[in-house]
């Protein structure tokens, strides 16, 4: 949705101050949407938060909206963030409230989301992440101008790390992961200094002077990677499927084996191949196991 609240420097109210077209006065008026000033603002925020549920809902988009409540926060905004996240659960209990933060216990009431930072995809840290998955919470993770050999969006890297991001996903049961932006948009040219940093961070997509989005490799590989991570859900679910049918033993056990991600192709999330043709190789026996599968009716 596009409202939050806060990020690692502390709060950003001003970010709540929207311009809207008020149909009764056919004026444009300034608003702001904060719950945690005077009644009317609440009033206002509570409707908005209302309205927007029930256009999502509407659309059927609701399950797929998450309210992005605060970037990277660390501890001293937690009281805040508590009562923001009652706030709007108290408009709507089934909005989802996404944080990019480690899955602390004192935010369990608050998040439904955890997204991590890929320095934590460790496995001393598995049983903490295990932990929160276990108490109902989902967790993603992110990475961001990140040094190469960690998982990078950047130009100067090869693409197919973000292809490779796929199978990480898999690998740590994340569902999800974020990226503060597609589209970076500033005064330099694109094609010359792209994104921040001029490297391509933040911006996958191009724009065109006729309006047509360019698309970049990487994005094409980003792409790859969520169609690979579908490969190995279809395979879960031909599994599960193929069991109840009575399938054989040996061949469902030989499939399930091929949802362990091998460690040539993911070892951590900064190790990883950089050979195109490893992941191919191995998409490939997935599908053909797949195809099996289904045979066996």
């Amino acid at each position: 949705l596009p409202w939050w609240a806060g990020d690692g420097t502390g709060d950003q109210f001003y970010r709540m101050m929207y311009d809207i077209y008020d149909e009764t006065t056919e004026q444009t008026v300034r608003i702001e949407l904060n719950p945690l000033k005077e009644e009317r603002e609440r009033e206002l925020t509570r409707q908005w938060f209302a309205g927007f549920s029930e256009h999502l809902k509407e659309k059927g988009w609701f399950d797929k909206a998450v309210v992005y409540l605060w970037d990277e926060p660390g501890y001293k905004p937690i009281p805040t963030i508590l009562e923001l996240s009652t706030f709007i659960k108290s408009v709507d209990p089934d909005y989802k409230i996404l944080l990019t933060e480690w899955p602390l216990d004192v935010l369990y009431p608050a998040v439904d989301i955890f997204c991590t930072h890929v320095v934590n995809l460790r496995d001393p840290h598995l049983p903490v992440m295990r932990k929160a998955q276990k108490a109902g919470k989902e967790l993603w993770w992110y990475s961001c101008d990140d040094p190469y050999p960690s998982p990078t969006y950047t130009i100067p890297h090869d693409a197919l790390i973000l292809r490779v991001m796929g199978w990480s996903n898999w690998k740590y049961d994340l569902p999800g992961r974020v990226y503060f932006t597609f589209t970076w948009d500033r005064e330099e040219d694109p094609f010359t200094t792209p994104g921040l940093g001029g490297e391509g961070n933040g911006l996958l997509v191009y724009p065109m002077q006729d309006g047509k989005p360019v698309i970049s490799i990487r994005l094409e590989m980003h792409r790859d990677g969520i169609e690979d991570y579908e490969y190995l859900a279809i395979l879960r679910r031909e599994i599960a499927s193929a069991a109840d049918r009575g399938v054989d033993a040996p061949l469902i056990a030989d499939a399930t084996d091929l949802l362990t991600i091998p460690a040539d192709i993911v070892s951590r999330a900064d190790a990883y191949t950089a050979d195109p043709q490893v992941i191919e190789a191995h998409r490939a026996i997935i599908a053909r196991m797949i195809e099996t599968l289904k045979a066996r009716r």
